[in-house]
């Protein structure tokens, strides 16, 4: 049975976010192919610290659909240091693994994160690569668990995976999904987000998940206690929300703060806890006629940016762009090309330059584009 509780949402002016202090941030370098020629990418996870980047790959198409590798990018330049990459595994193909490789952190160490087959049966589990060695996470589960996303914080004890539970993640009223702690899957914790919900993530310094709950008929941010199992509603406005992200915002501090796209997905919605209540701060907005798309947040020299893919259409066709949080400046960083299905924007600060990076589902071709 769920548990629920609630918090008030509470609307303030668009000037709750602080001005400008410096020079406004710029492309040096626009869409440069980074990649080894016939070699294809899909889905880069990129470390800022070791400058590692973890992804699908291979020689051709089908290579593509099941081989993780790693690769060494220059801090500088952003390009890779060779083209030596390291095999580490075979995955499920990604059709089926609904995510690529994904880096985790805790006090175990980096790992590589992964969706793969078990070893006597069909069914697709969590595993983990580190030091070596891939190890399986859930080897005793009877249902298929996919589109995994470790957890971030270097501080846990140990990494724990959110995992939508397949077909089931996939359709119906409320989608099922499950926490695996890597080091102890038998306290796994199970939860939902509602159907309109993409990707619930885990909250930085809690023990929770931001997740998707419908409330009213209309589908609201809502926070997820694992220890509990209690549900907040963070949200109340008549509006559907997906996809929302916690971070840690330096323009406050590093205050906890949140992101959601909202209004059909015209639209970022920025959220405050100010005085026990999630305020809407600040909306971004997509270009007439156009919607936002896997959204994520990068903090560089201060500041908040949101890297984001904008869609004209359904057909995948996404230019890439960083959106200021604080003036809501849109940054493009991919060219206008509407023969490239580009969906999804990777953003890493090295404290002096922003490294923008994006693939091409279609020809597997790797981009980069520089800010400073």
């Amino acid at each position: 049975m769920k548990r629920y509780c609630m918090l008030p949402l509470l609307v303030v002016p668009l000037f709750a976010v602080r001005a400008a202090t410096d020079a406004p941030l710029n492309v040096i370098s626009m869409e440069k192919e980074i990649g080894k020629p016939g070699f294809f990418y899909l889905d880069p996870e990129f470390d800022a610290k070791s400058m590692l980047v973890c992804f699908d790959g291979g020689k051709n198409r089908a290579a593509q659909m099941s081989a993780i590798w790693v690769g060494k990018l220059d801090r500088n330049t952003g390009q890779f240091v060779d083209h030596n990459y390291v095999f580490i595994a075979k995955q499920a193909p990604y059709v089926f693994a609904s995510n690529g490789p994904e880096w985790g952190y805790s006090q175990n160490g980096m790992a590589i994160y992964y969706t793969a087959f078990h070893e006597q049966s069909s069914t697709m589990h969590q595993f983990r690569f580190m030091n070596g060695e891939s190890t399986e996470l859930n080897p005793s589960s009877t249902f298929n668990t996919v589109a995994n996303y470790p957890s971030k914080n270097p501080g846990d004890p140990e990494c724990s995976v959110l995992a939508g539970i397949w077909p089931e993640a996939l359709s119906g009223e409320e989608m099922p999904w499950t926490v695996i702690p890597e080091d102890h899957p038998e306290n796994q914790v199970f939860f939902t987000i509602a159907v309109e919900g993409k990707g619930p993530r885990f909250i930085p310094g809690h023990r929770a998940v931001v997740t998707n709950q419908r409330y009213d008929g209309i589908v609201q941010i809502a926070w997820f206690d694992i220890d509990s199992s209690v549900y907040t509603q963070l949200t109340f406005d008549p509006v559907n929300k997906d996809s929302a992200q916690f971070f840690n915002a330096p323009e406050y501090g590093g205050e906890l703060m949140f992101f959601a796209r909202q209004n059909e997905d015209k639209e970022y919605g920025i959220y405050r806890n100010i005085g026990n209540k999630w305020t809407l701060v600040k909306t971004l907005y997509a270009p007439p006629g156009a919607v936002f798309y896997s959204g994520q947040s990068v903090s560089h020299k201060g500041k908040t940016y949101l890297s984001t893919a904008v869609l004209y259409s359904s057909s995948g066709n996404g230019v890439m762009y960083l959106c200021s949080m604080e003036d809501g400046r849109l940054i493009q960083v991919s060219k206008n090309d509407s023969t490239k299905r580009s969906m999804d924007l990777e953003v890493i600060s090295t404290g002096e330059k922003l490294f923008a990076y994006y693939y091409d589902y279609l020809t597997g071709k790797l981009y980069l584009s520089v800010l400073q």
